[in-house]
């Protein structure tokens, strides 16, 4: 599903109240001349293309009665599906449609999940896309939970991974706190050939950040197929739903195709932190960057985390007393007694000795004031673990 880029420089407000690029008409492809020997694919307007963005996954979850609405919609560009004698993740049953699409269920579950692979999301083109994520979100009330943007790089010029893997080396990237780099090689008749290059940034599940780049050689990946070097922002969670609703909120393919780019761009940032002492506002943005920025522009997807101040209170009690509860449950039932319920009882004991200290506490000069109020000492956690 390729697209053409646009220039991001300038801005001017949108009726969708999104910022409008000034430099160049969205569906313009970026004037770069093709490498020696390279041969991009055909553009939307004819000649080849230089560069281009493209939605290259998505998953989202519906309620489980828009299932046959959703089976209904995919099978319009997809075909009709094929009932699969298993499930996929925590789903008993599934279906498949072409190019390895799923959709995913359990009949005891409230909710259903559709998974479109990059093959599958390629046969969309940009518009039917976009319209087909503004359906799911608006009129189906889907939540995307994981959406992958695609922006390759055809002349291999502009994107060039020695860059990428010399800022990786020198930690001169911003947004993440690890970075894999790898070059796989196999031996072959002609020697030690290279069959893989990426670097990627973040990692994915419980110890990411919800979000993830990976900048590789799209050649290698694709066995020849597709001569491109590709920057791949990828979203999971709450991120992968606010950036679905921000392309769903799209008015226009040019809109949607501009938020395509900046999100892209502002998935990662590589910057000189050499004298900047930690301060990422004086670290100056490294110049292959920045010239891929000027092409994308640059949206930085932002999740503010609330934790409200009971549920931080309980995780920190769990925090600093679980072991130690543990412990004298298991001394006690080895004292052949029931250790829940001398443990209930001892907690019991435990609060009625907080509650007269707290009596005697209100009544001291000055308690107050070293914070032995308890409502204000919460309020004063929820602020410092707010970020």
């Amino acid at each position: 599903m390729d697209c053409n880029t646009t220039h991001h420089q300038t801005s001017t407000a949108e009726p969708d109240g999104v910022s409008r690029s000034a430099a160049e008409p969205a569906g313009h492809a970026v004037c770069l001349e093709p490498a020696s020997g390279q041969q991009p694919p055909d553009g939307n307007t004819g000649g080849k293309l230089t560069t281009s963005v493209s939605p290259d996954w998505l998953n989202v979850t519906f309620p489980s009665t828009s299932m046959t609405a959703v089976k209904d919609r995919i099978s319009l560009t997809l075909g009709a599906p094929v009932v699969q004698d298993r499930g996929k993740h925590f789903y008993r049953e599934s279906m498949r449609f072409e190019d390895g699409a799923i959709l995913a269920w359990s009949d005891d579950l409230p909710h259903c999940s559709l998974s479109l692979n990059g093959d599958s999301c390629s046969r969309f083109n940009p518009e039917s896309f976009r319209q087909v994520l503004k359906w799911a979100i608006e009129d189906q009330d889907g939540k995307v939970t994981r959406i992958d943007l695609a922006f390759d790089d055809y002349t291999r010029e502009l994107v060039k991974l020695d860059d990428v893997h010399a800022a990786a080396n020198a930690g001169d990237f911003a947004g993440y706190l690890t970075v894999a780099a790898q070059r796989p090689m196999k031996r072959t008749a002609a020697g030690m050939v290279i069959t893989g290059d990426s670097v990627t940034f973040g990692k994915r599940g419980k110890l990411g950040s919800g979000k993830q780049v990976c900048i590789y050689d799209k050649n290698l990946e694709s066995a020849g197929r597709t001569n491109a070097v590709r920057i791949e922002a990828r979203f999971f969670k709450d991120r992968a739903a606010i950036v679905g609703e921000v392309l769903a909120s799209s008015l226009t393919l040019e809109s949607f195709q501009r938020k395509v780019c900046e999100t892209i761009g502002g998935a990662i940032d590589f910057v000189n932190r050499i004298g900047a002492h930690g301060h990422l506002d004086r670290m100056a943005r490294l110049p292959f960057w920045q010239r891929i920025v000027d092409v994308l522009g640059q949206a930085p997807i932002t999740v503010l985390k609330l934790v409200p101040p009971l549920q931080r209170t309980m995780e920190y009690f769990k925090h600093v007393l679980a072991k130690s509860f543990a412990t004298s449950l298991q001394v006690i039932e080895v004292m052949g007694m029931d250790g829940k319920r001398v443990m209930h009882d001892l907690l019991d004991v435990i609060l009625d000795d907080g509650r007269r200290r707290i009596e005697r506490d209100e009544y001291r000069p000055g308690a107050r004031d070293l914070g032995l109020n308890v409502a204000d000492l919460l309020q004063r956690r929820s602020r410092a673990f707010t970020w």
